[in-house]
């Protein structure tokens, strides 16, 4: 009994450190998206990316799309357009 208890505790431990990792990876995944964001606004168009433009680009990438389409899409967005035709 003592052995199925430890068993149990054991399982418990590991599934926890496993949700953690995951959501530590996550994490860092929304950190490294942001940071991607904030380098295609200052690279892209000179100027710092405030909260509401940069979830438009943020979000495709969080959704597994490609960095490369979402520069297409940046580069070819209304205000990259207005400032370098």
């Amino acid at each position: 009994m003592i052995r199925a208890v430890e068993r149990t505790q054991t399982v418990e431990v590991v599934v926890l450190a496993l949700r953690t990792a995951a959501a530590s990876a996550s994490e860092d995944t929304r950190i490294q998206n942001e940071a991607r964001v904030g380098l295609m606004y200052a690279n892209g168009l000179e100027r710092e990316a405030d909260g509401a433009s940069r979830n438009p680009w943020i979000d495709p990438l969080a959704q597994g799309e490609s960095e490369g389409a979402v520069m297409v899409g940046f580069t070819e967005s209304q205000e990259s357009l207005m400032l370098f035709g």
